[in-house]
C-alpha cells in the first residue's frame, strides 16, 4: 500500500436553515445560517495496486476520515435544520413508478415525513440515519435506481471502504498514455452519467498531472461528480520558493451550456440557469447538483431566493497551483457544495405547493500546501536542469579557456621559433658576405690609423 506524503484536512460547514415554518410564505426567503467547520483528518492509501503491460497501473483508494475537534467548531452532536434530501429524492423519483403507488408513497410520506428534517452533524455526514423510505425506496425496483445501502448520511459507507472511489487505471508514462493521466474508471473510458464529451474520462486523478503544463487550462476527474473539472489559468505565483501555475474555477467551470455551449451535455436533460452542474444520474437519480460555496460565481438567481448566504472569492475560490515541470501540485484549495433540487409535486401531497429551490446542504474544502521536506525535494529536482546546464556552461567555457591558453602557447612558440629563425638566417647571410682566404678561412678585415 502507498500512503499520500502529505497530512490532508477535509472541512464541512452545513447550512443550518432557521425558519422552515415560513416556507410556503412567498414572501419570506428561507434563512440560512454556515455552522462549522468540523474537520476530519483524511488518510488516503492506494491498494490493490496492478502494473499492467500496456504502460498503465491500476489501483483503488483506500480513505479513512477522523474527527478532529481541536480544530473544529463544534461537535458532531451539533444538530442542523435541513432539507430532507430523502423525502425530496423519493418524490422525484416517484414519478417514474405508477400511479397507484404514487398515491401510496403520498400517504406514507404525509404520515411520516416533513419537508425538513433534524439530524446531528454526525448523522448528516459519516454515521447515517435510518429512514424507511430508503427501505420503500429499495422494494419500488425503480428503474435505473439501486439502492446500495441502508441508511442515509452524505458520505455514509465511504469511511474506510475501498470502493467509493472506483477503480482507476492510469498513465505511467512508458506507453502512450502520459503519466498521470486516467486511462479508464471502473473500466470504462466514459462514464454512463453524462452524453457527449461531459462523460468522458481522459485526465488527472488529481494527485499529480502530465509533465510541461502550459499556462492554458487543466482538467481533473471527480469522483463525486463522475466527471471532468476543468480549471483555467489565473496567474504566476510561488510557494515555498518554487514557480506555479495557479488554475481556478470559474464560470466555464461550472457552466452547463448557457454560457459555453461545449457545455451543454451536462444539463442531464434540465439545463438551469450557469453556476450548478446536474450530477442526479451519478447520485443515484438525487435531484443533487453541484455548485461552489454559498453559489460563488453562479448566477444571482440561486443567492437571491436565499437570506445568509454571502459568496467571496477569498473564502469559496477553488484553486489548483501546479508545477509546471512536473506536474506536481503545490497548493490545493477543492471547494465544493452540494445542494438539492426541490421542485412542486401534484402527486405527492407534502410537496404540491412549495416553491421551486436549489438548496444549499453543506459545502465542504480541502486546503493542502506542500510541505517543507516535500518542497526541498522538489527544489533539487526542478533545480537540476538548471544546474545541469550551469555545469554544461562552466565547462565549455573553461574548455574555451584552456583551448585558447593552449593556442597562445603554440602561438608564442612559433613566434619564438620564427624570431630565433630569422637571426640565425641573419648570422649566415653575414657569414656568406665577408671575403675569404686563400684557405677559405674568413679574414677579418682592419681599418688602419693614420699612425699606424
Amino acid at each position: 500500500m502507498e500512503k499520500e506524503p502529505i497530512p490532508m484536512a477535509l472541512d464541512f460547514y452545513f447550512f443550518n436553515w432557521t425558519n422552515p415554518e415560513d416556507l410556503m410564505n412567498s414572501t419570506v426567503k428561507p434563512h440560512v445560517v454556515e455552522m462549522g467547520p468540523y474537520r476530519f483528518t483524511e488518510t488516503k492509501k492506494k491498494v490493490d495496486i496492478v502494473w499492467n503491460n500496456n504502460g498503465t497501473v491500476s489501483f483503488r483508494h483506500l480513505r479513512n476520515w477522523y474527527f478532529d475537534e481541536e480544530y473544529s467548531a463544534g461537535s458532531l452532536t451539533d444538530e442542523v435544520t435541513t432539507l430532507n434530501a430523502v423525502a425530496v429524492t423519493a418524490a422525484a423519483q416517484a414519478k417514474l413508478v405508477p400511479y397507484i403507488m404514487q398515491r401510496t408513497m403520498s400517504m406514507t410520506m404525509t404520515i411520516s415525513q416533513k419537508v425538513h428534517i433534524t439530524k446531528t452533524v454526525g448523522e448528516l455526514l459519516f454515521q447515517g440515519y435510518e429512514e424507511k423510505l430508503i427501505d420503500m425506496g429499495r422494494t419500488l425496483a425503480i428503474p435505473g435506481v439501486t439502492l446500495p445501502f441502508d441508511k442515509f448520511g452524505w458520505f455514509y459507507m465511504r469511511n474506510g471502504s475501498t470502493e467509493s472511489d472506483g477503480l482507476f487505471n492510469m498513465g505511467t508514462g512508458e506507453g502512450d498514455i502520459p503519466l498521470g493521466r486516467i486511462d479508464r474508471w471502473n473500466h470504462e473510458r466514459k462514464t454512463p452519467f453524462y452524453e457527449g464529451t461531459c462523460g468522458r474520462v481522459a485526465s488527472s486523478a488529481g494527485e499529480f498531472w502530465p509533465q510541461h503544463i502550459t499556462s492554458d487550462s487543466i482538467s481533473m476527474f471527480s469522483t463525486d461528480m463522475c466527471r471532468e473539472v476543468t480549471l483555467d489559468f489565473d496567474e504566476e505565483i510561488t510557494v515555498q520558493g518554487i514557480k506555479g501555475y495557479k488554475f481556478v474555477g470559474n464560470r466555464r467551470t461550472m457552466d452547463n451550456g448557457s454560457m459555453y455551449p461545449e457545455n451543454e451535455c451536462s444539463c442531464n436533460g434540465d439545463c438551469v440557469p450557469s453556476g450548478m452542474l446536474n450530477i442526479s444520474a451519478c447520485k443515484y437519480g438525487s435531484p443533487a447538483f453541484i455548485s461552489f460555496p454559498h453559489f460563488y460565481i453562479a448566477d444571482p438567481y440561486y443567492v437571491d431566493h436565499f437570506d445568509g448566504l454571502a459568496p467571496n472569492k477569498e473564502q469559496h475560490e477553488m484553486s489548483i497551483t501546479l508545477e509546471p515541470r512536473t506536474g506536481i501540485p503545490l497548493a490545493v484549495a477543492a471547494r465544493f457544495q452540494i445542494n438539492i433540487l426541490m421542485t412542486p409535486n401534484p402527486i405527492i401531497s407534502i410537496f404540491q405547493n412549495v416553491p421551486k429551490l436549489f438548496f444549499p446542504i453543506l459545502w465542504f474544502e480541502q486546503e493542502v500546501v506542500i510541505t517543507d521536506n516535500l518542497a526541498y525535494d522538489l527544489r533539487q529536482l526542478v533545480n537540476m536542469p538548471n544546474v545541469a546546464r550551469i555545469i554544461a556552461y562552466i565547462l565549455i567555457s573553461c574548455g574555451a579557456l584552456i583551448l585558447a591558453i593552449l593556442l597562445i602557447i603554440h602561438l608564442s612558440k612559433f613566434l619564438t621559433n620564427t624570431e630565433r629563425n630569422k637571426d640565425l638566417h641573419k648570422t649566415e647571410f653575414n657569414r656568406e658576405q665577408q671575403p675569404l682566404n686563400e684557405s677559405g678561412i674568413n679574414v677579418q678585415i682592419t681599418a688602419k690609423t693614420e699612425h699606424s
